[in-house]
């Protein structure tokens, strides 16, 4: 009986310490954020990235997704818009990419993903249709991916960028 509770004393102390160690490191952790903040290097509230190859076949086209990977820890959902190719007529929605050689979809041209607050995402997405209307004279073809991250509730644009995929033949 003393012999467990002689055991017993040294899980309660073991586990007294392990919390006042847990309890130590978190204050540790909240200095070095004051100090950051302090020092203006603070975590930004939110990051996106945009994964995708650089050149692909036009046969492969249909079959290529990129990611949007990142953060979202402002406190607001965010919305990511995306456009393909600037397009020749908005009101069409279709996009026309060197001339009259390929011709995107009418109802791919803009995409947008809600990226929910407080959660680390991954977003895969699919192009959209491209339509081969004459077999260009310069390989590659590029097309321009554009992207905007808002905010839903502030209707805030908070970032842009751009990623230019070329497309190669054969155009089969």
């Amino acid at each position: 009986m003393k012999k467990a509770l002689t055991v017993m004393g040294i899980i309660a102390s073991s586990l007294g310490a392990v919390a006042l160690f847990l309890d130590n490191v978190e204050k540790v952790v909240d200095s070095f954020e004051s100090l950051a903040d302090w020092l203006g290097i603070s975590k930004p509230a939110y990051e996106l990235e945009l994964v995708c190859k650089d050149e692909v076949s036009f046969d492969q086209w249909r079959k290529t997704r990129f990611t949007l990977v990142g953060f979202n820890c402002t406190g607001d959902d965010l919305q990511v818009r995306i456009e393909y190719g600037f397009g020749d007529d908005p009101e069409a929605g279709s996009f026309s990419v060197e001339g009259p050689v390929l011709r995107g979809s009418a109802t791919r041209q803009w995409q947008t993903i809600t990226v929910p607050t407080g959660q680390d995402f991954e977003k895969s997405v699919r192009l959209p249709r491209l339509e081969l209307l004459s077999v260009p004279e310069i390989d590659p073809v590029d097309v321009e991916i554009h992207w905007e991250l808002h905010s839903i509730n502030d209707k805030k644009l908070l970032e842009t960028g751009d990623h230019l995929i070329s497309i190669r033949g054969p155009y089969d």
